[in-house]
């Protein structure tokens, strides 16, 4: 049987690496395990079981799965999505690369390897050079201590026309991909020199904490302020968020991504213990990234400083972010695991204003508290609208009356999707304006609903290093195709017989048993390939399942050929075993974490994981009871 990618992703990455780039896991017997990333819990009940390569939620989940279906639900992506991602981690291509292609893999990796040595070069020169003095007493008037230096890997640019060029051709790396990199300009009558000089160096990373560009800070009176790398193959200013890779962490633990403007906001911030901030590298927030904050958490908020707060352009800035929170539909998943299409805001997005003349930096400086109570204090967008564009109206003047209303029911119509939501604000116009509320639901009625291009979903998520970037197995096994099971058996009966679909979860129903979901499959492939027939799809024109169907009909095509009754029938067995071993498998889980809570003296979480072992046992017996009475096979 031929190999497949899935197969070769799986043989390359350990599921204790996978999962353990987002959750803390601890050993335990034969297996791992820590709190749920799915849920909040204090009691560890989230299992990862090395041998067999799966996991599984013993809380309030009560799913589990493989890589492909924890990266699906960790990243919120379907399963091409998780397919890619696992793929990029285990170094699997999953199509075959053009020569374009693979020029630009080339190039890109050229470029990451002279970032990083230029990374290196800037930081060894903060630390050990004398012509830094001037960037060490900046950092410690700014109060930034050695700590918080290393681990943003702060640096210092030499004030010369080709210190950095200079050093690292001496290490052999090449002046064009020094260019390409952005680290050195081409000057007119030929040769290169440094983009950066004289300038605190802020490497610029992305959320798997590969440097990928820099900012650089005048230390003197010299323009621009602030100068950033160009647009590269791996930097682009507008879809980056300054300090995501030390704060994805806490983002995904506290719920709230804190965005603010400077790298030095960022940095401060962290070092005062708010590490869910970052910055968006001192532009006005974009939708890409909005949509890359979504990967981490529900809510956004966006601190402003008191002199923009109600300008042009940051009304502009947030209209523009708006359209990456707008509703989307999503494959989300439900009770029992089972994905279902939902309407779901990507973010929430929330504004908080600091005090006139105060940027985060002075602020966490002066009183930390208020900055913690400023951020749980945000404001929804449309609530922001509501001070911020009526500002400059006389609200006692029926022309201030007309105008707050001109600006603020479009904000009503297009920030909100939620009738309950819409009816408060109208209400809230109505307060602050005095005009009676039927007339401003009359004409909100007579507005139309604007047309809003959603935009691309948002970019997939890398999973975060935690000492090191996540390792491959170190000793990668043979790759041989897998053993089919159970699981396979059943969707090769599905695939030859589509129309079988509705008759098994009716014969299901008639037996008391819930219908046939994705929580029965343990394999991410499987799961797609089942919810793709569940849907009526074609799955061979799906590039990502049609390798997997293929095989599947290939190997239950040497079986006898089942059909209507007999095919119905067989396919119930199938089911009561797939959930009976599923079953027997928790079970042998669960005495493990009921010996180990009683060791430990929690007598609460042995006492949960009793009762659930019950419920499991009692299952097993009734899945046993079912499976003989099911007629002759």
């Amino acid at each position: 049987m031929r190999m497949s990618v899935v197969d070769e992703i799986k043989a390359r990455l350990d599921i204790v690496d996978v999962v353990g780039s987002y959750v803390q896991l601890k050993k335990a017997g034969r297996t791992f395990k820590g709190l749920c990333p799915f849920h909040s819990e204090k009691t560890p009940s989230f299992i990862v079981n090395p041998e067999r390569q799966t996991w599984h939620c013993f809380g309030a989940c009560g799913t589990g799965g493989d890589i492909f279906s924890f990266t699906q639900r960790a990243e919120n992506v379907d399963f091409p999505g998780a397919l890619r991602l696992l793929a990029d981690r285990a170094g699997v291509e999953v199509t075959p690369r053009t020569p374009t292609a693979q020029a630009e893999d080339d190039a890109r990796t050229r470029q990451y390897a002279v970032n990083n040595a230029a990374a290196q070069f800037f930081n060894s020169q903060l630390a050990h050079s004398p012509a830094a003095a001037g960037a060490r007493a900046y950092l410690e008037k700014r109060q930034v201590d050695a700590a918080t230096c290393e681990r943003f890997g702060l640096g210092y640019a030499p004030d010369s026309w080709d210190g950095l060029l200079t050093a690292l051709t001496a290490r052999n790396y090449r002046v064009d991909d020094l260019a390409a990199a952005g680290l050195v300009v081409e000057r007119e009558g030929g040769g290169y020199y440094d983009r950066f000089r004289g300038r605190l160096i802020f490497p610029i990373r992305d959320e798997r904490g590969q440097t990928i560009g820099f900012g650089g800070r005048t230390l003197g009176d010299g323009l621009p302020k602030y100068l950033n790398s160009p647009q590269t193959l791996l930097f682009d200013k507008g879809a980056l968020l300054y300090g995501l890779d030390l704060a994805r962490e806490t983002i995904r633990r506290v719920g709230t991504v804190v965005v603010v403007e400077g790298y030095m906001d960022v940095v401060s911030l962290h070092q005062r213990g708010f590490q869910n901030v970052v910055a968006s590298l001192g532009t006005a927030l974009t939708e890409a990234q909005v949509s890359l904050a979504a990967r981490y958490a529900p809510q956004l908020v966006l601190a402003l400083d008191a002199d923009s707060a109600g300008n042009a352009a940051t009304l502009r800035g947030l209209q523009v972010a708006a359209r990456a929170v707008a509703t989307q539909k999503r494959r989300m998943p439900g009770p029992g695991g089972r994905l279902n299409t939902v309407e779901k805001r990507a973010i929430e997005l929330r504004i908080t204003v600091l005090p006139a003349g105060l940027d985060p930096d002075d602020l966490v400086k002066q009183n930390p508290a208020e900055w913690e109570r400023r951020v749980a204090a945000s404001k929804p967008v449309p609530e922001y609208y509501f001070s911020a564009l009526v500002s400059d109206l006389d609200l006692n003047t029926s022309t201030g009356k007309e105008e707050a209303a001109e600006r603020l029911l479009p904000v009503i119509r297009d920030e909100l999707d939620s009738p309950v939501e819409q009816g408060h604000y109208l209400q809230w116009l109505a307060r602050l304006t005095r005009v009676d509320e039927r007339q401003l639901t009359q004409r909100f009625r007579t507005l139309g609903r604007r047309s809003v291009d959603h935009g691309a979903s948002p970019p997939p998520m890398r999973p975060a290093p935690r000492s090191e970037e996540p390792r491959a197995r170190e000793t990668a096994p043979e790759v041989k195709p897998r053993q089919f099971g159970l699981e396979e058996v059943l969707l090769g009966w599905l695939i030859r017989e589509p129309s079988t679909m509705g008759a098994l979860q009716s014969a299901l129903a008639e037996r008391g048993l819930v219908e046939l979901t994705t929580a029965d499959f343990t394999a991410g492939d499987n799961q797609a390939l089942f919810e793709a027939l569940a849907e009526g799809r074609d799955v061979s024109a799906d590039a990502t399942l049609s390798g997997h169907a293929s095989a599947i009909a290939e190997y239950t095509a040497r079986s006898p050929s089942l059909e209507g009754d007999q095919l119905v029938e067989n396919a119930v067995k199938v089911i009561l075993r797939m959930r009976r071993g599923r079953r027997q498998q928790e079970v042998e889980q669960l005495e493990f974490l009921i010996a180990e809570a009683r060791r430990d003296g929690d007598i609460i979480a042995a006492e949960r994981y009793e009762l659930r072992m019950k419920y499991l046992s009692t299952e097993v017996v009734r899945l046993m009871s079912a499976l003989y009475q099911t007629g002759p096979r």
